[in-house]
């Protein structure tokens, strides 16, 4: 059986031992969560773009799922890391994150948008689905 601390906003260094904090288990469980529903939904979208647009589409839609896991498993473990600290300090950091990975997000579709050419077996549809 897991043991969890006490609902309170210490800190870590005022824990002992190996218990967790109930919001480093919450960002877990959310992180968990999360990546059940996001692989669901990845077999869903690869399986159907399969079917309206072949391997291709197939391939398109993997691509940009696992673009959709990765940044949320970036956000999510980034919660985790930082799930004891004070309200505004992981205001912050969430908020530095966030603007990463909206960047690298736009990176992607930046080089997707310029390299279409180059690869126009992918299908842009499958990547916005």
């Amino acid at each position: 059986m897991r043991t969890v601390a006490a609902m309170t906003a210490d800190s870590p260094a005022s824990r002992t031992g190996s218990v967790r904090s109930v919001h480093v288990e919450r960002a877990i469980t959310l992180l968990r969560a999360g990546l059940i529903g996001g692989l669901s939904a990845t077999v869903l979208a690869v399986v159907g773009c399969a079917i309206g647009y072949g391997g291709w589409g197939a391939l398109t839609a993997a691509i940009a799922a696992a673009a959709v896991l990765v940044f949320y498993c970036i956000g999510q473990g980034v919660m985790v890391m930082s799930a004891d600290f004070g309200a505004v300090k992981l205001m912050a950091i969430s908020m530095i994150s966030y603007t990463g990975r909206v960047i690298g997000v736009g990176l992607l579709l930046m080089l997707f948008q310029t390299k279409a050419a180059d690869w126009p077996q992918l299908v842009p549809m499958a990547f916005v689905i």
